[in-house]
């Protein structure tokens, strides 16, 4: 369960990881997925992921997983042809 004990716990864990600079923040890529990429705060960067070793992560003719039953698009985290976490240079 999710108590105010908890939360201070991972409050404090995190704030230590941050000071100790172990932290990692999430950078969002903007542009599509190439060897180079433009984060959303406007850098460019190198992208060293793999999860578009076959070049097919742009490619119109494979989108996305089509959207379930209900209609509402499928956008898991993990899942997709964008389903890796980039290493960005």
């Amino acid at each position: 369960m999710y108590t105010p004990e908890f939360k201070n716990i991972l409050t404090t864990t995190l704030n230590g990881l941050r000071e100790e600079g172990l932290y990692k923040e999430e950078r969002f890529i903007a542009s599509q997925q190439y060897s180079q990429v433009t984060l959303k705060d406007g850098r460019s960067v190198i992208n060293m992921c793999a999860n578009n070793y076959l070049g097919l992560a742009n490619n119109p003719r494979h989108p996305d997983p089509a959207p379930p039953a209900g209609g509402t698009p499928f956008r898991i985290p993990g899942h997709g042809r964008h389903d890796s976490v980039p290493l960005l240079l």
